[in-house]
């Protein structure tokens, strides 16, 4: 399996991750998507809370990102 297929299998919220029960697909995500948003943008979890920013927190914001409709 490619880095590409496995990327695309985690995204596509299969529930595949045959390696550590959920945990590389979530580093994935964490340490391959950048934050989407601007400080100070309402969206954002973390939002000027640094002090409750992990990496859970992270991943949920950027998952919940990545199944919301496109800005125009």
């Amino acid at each position: 399996m490619t880095n590409r297929e496995f990327l695309i299998k985690v995204l596509s919220d299969e529930n595949y991750d045959p390696f550590d029960n959920g945990a590389d697909g979530e580093s994935v995500i964490y340490y391959n998507i950048s934050c989407p948003y601007f400080r100070g943008d309402e969206r954002a979890k973390c939002q000027n809370q640094i002090e409750i920013m992990n990496r859970k927190l992270c991943v949920e914001c950027k998952m919940d990102w990545l199944n919301a409709e496109v800005d125009t």
